[in-house]
């Protein structure tokens, strides 16, 4: 199950409406960040309780994993790495409940040298497992019990 939200970034430098998105544990989640210009230089994907780390950072032409957060190493992708039609949206796999929070995709633009954001609330519905163990007390009273003689 991919659960998405779309937003779609209006020509001038602001902050739309947060989006809220939630999700199930263990899931794939889709947040979609677009910009219709295709001359993007930059992207960052932050999470507001782990900055300076990036949730995933494109800039100068590649992915900068040295600034990404380590809970999100070999998690997170974006959709089209060509970024066609602006899209960067940012996949996250596996989501877990620690992965609830603020997300900000930040984007810039070359020809204007603008930023454009979108923030989005993800929140994810968690499940846990508990083990339980039966311990079993057998008490045998003095005068249940058998002697065997020889």
């Amino acid at each position: 199950h991919v659960q998405t939200c779309d937003a779609i970034f209006s020509h001038m430098f602001h902050s739309l409406s947060s989006p809220n998105i939630t999700a199930e544990s263990g899931q794939d989640v889709t947040l979609t960040c677009r910009d219709p210009n295709n001359n993007i230089t930059a992207v960052y994907w932050r999470k507001a309780d782990l900055e300076p780390k990036y949730v995933l950072l494109y800039w100068n032409g590649h992915f900068d994993p040295d600034h990404q957060h380590p809970s999100f190493k070999n998690r997170v992708d974006l959709k089209d790495r060509q970024m066609k039609d602006g899209d960067v949206s940012l996949i996250l796999k596996d989501v877990t409940t620690a992965d609830s929070g603020t997300y900000r995709c930040h984007v810039k633009i070359a020809e204007t040298n603008s930023s454009k954001y979108i923030t989005i609330n993800l929140s994810i519905n968690g499940f846990f497992t508990l083990h339980l163990t039966l311990v079993s007390h057998l008490q045998v009273d003095q005068e249940d019990r058998v002697d065997l003689l020889d």
